[in-house]
């Protein structure tokens, strides 16, 4: 955390870690679309985070079961890697973990996203369930 501090310009060791943390948890926690869009303006040109997003990211893998598991010993190995079957498998892989990211996103865009997306999979599959009866086209 000191060395994400120390990026975001406190080279003097004199910015409280928690308050730090504090500023990353506002600034995830923004509650209306209009900050959630300057948010994305901000950030669309960097090649990473904000560091003040990173240190919070950072926290919350620390905390996770999977870094337990890790400080364990428990975690895959390269003699354990099982190449993928296809590039399609990879991209199905990375699309899951995508839109799981997606669903548990606090960030009033994104849930506004996920609820126009949902709107639209739903009138799809009821206009599909119009065109194809009795699932013939499953």
């Amino acid at each position: 955390m000191r060395a994400h501090v120390a990026l975001a310009g406190d080279l003097g060791g004199q910015v409280d870690i928690a308050e730090f943390l504090a500023q990353a948890k506002e600034y995830e926690e923004v509650e209306d679309i209009r900050d959630s869009i300057l948010k994305l303006l901000h950030t669309e040109e960097r090649s990473h985070p904000l560091v003040v997003v990173r240190a919070a990211e950072l926290q919350r893998w620390s905390a996770s079961e999977e870094y337990r598991e890790i400080l364990t010993g428990t975690y895959a190995r390269r003699e354990d890697d099982r190449p993928a079957n296809n590039l399609t498998d990879d991209v199905k892989s990375a699309a899951r973990s995508y839109k799981e990211s997606m669903s548990t996103s606090a960030d009033p865009l994104i849930k506004t996203i996920n609820d126009i997306g949902e709107a639209v999979m739903g009138a799809a599959g009821k206009v599909w369930s119009k065109v194809a009866p009795n699932g013939a086209a499953e």
